[in-house]
């Protein structure tokens, strides 16, 4: 595995932040990205075992930040736009029906997949112009 520089890691950092801010919310909260970030890691992870994967996060914070991840819209009425991401998907454990799984949606998914392509490209942008002024 190939290790990154501080520059190519501040850039990364810099440019997914900047694109994720944009598209979820301007105010977009480190711990709320890492919610994120901890589910596509860890998929099928209890709701309540979040707080292991995101340091000094509590639980009443991480269910806020899976909450607004999630889908949100079961007592729709018609004409109302459901609330959330729709990127995580919650599904009751089958051994324990109060306890809720978390999975990344395939919209959560191809959202990452979109960033990481935005990323890649600012990336690149920026070697061709760092190349151009050397």
């Amino acid at each position: 595995m190939t290790q990154l520089t501080t520059e190519e890691l501040v850039q990364i950092l810099h440019i997914a932040l900047g694109e994720l801010r944009q598209d979820v919310e301007p105010g977009l909260l480190a711990s709320k990205i890492l919610c994120l970030t901890a589910t596509y890691n860890h998929p099928g992870t209890l709701q309540s075992e979040i707080t292991k994967y995101v340091k000094d996060l509590t639980p009443s914070a991480a269910s806020r930040h899976i909450m607004d991840w999630s889908f949100r819209g079961k007592t729709l009425k018609p004409g109302d736009q459901p609330s959330g991401m729709e990127f995580i998907q919650q599904q009751a454990d089958p051994l324990y029906p109060r306890r809720n799984l978390l999975h990344m949606t395939p919209k959560g998914l191809q959202y990452l997949s979109n960033l990481t392509d935005r990323v890649n490209e600012a990336l690149q942008k920026r070697a061709v112009r760092s190349a151009k002024s050397a």
